[in-house]
């Protein structure tokens, strides 16, 4: 998480939000609307929306699930991938 996200706590929140959204993976339209919900919800929160576009633009390019990084879309259970079925808590044994 980027020092100054995380520096505001409700910036920090959304960015739990965000990556356990990533966590779960999903669909290509999954990962656009985690994306578009994480910048909505920033600019909800105060973020100039020009700041909103620049943190969604990094997002989308930096998160693809072929990164195969961290915080890659899809990185709970090393999953990696687009897919229509999301993990779900039971699947990859983190507890709900």
């Amino acid at each position: 998480m980027a020092p100054w996200l995380s520096a505001n706590p409700e910036y920090r929140k959304l960015c739990v939000q965000h990556d356990q959204r990533y966590y779960y993976g999903g669909s290509k339209a999954d990962h656009l609307a985690a994306d578009e919900w994480f910048r909505d919800a920033l600019i909800d929160h105060g973020m100039r929306p020009e700041e909103a576009a620049i943190v969604f633009y990094f997002v989308q390019r930096g998160g693809v699930p072929h990164g195969r990084l961290p915080w890659s879309w899809a990185f709970g259970g090393k999953r990696f991938q687009y897919d229509e079925s999301p993990a779900t808590p039971e699947v990859e044994g983190v507890p709900v």
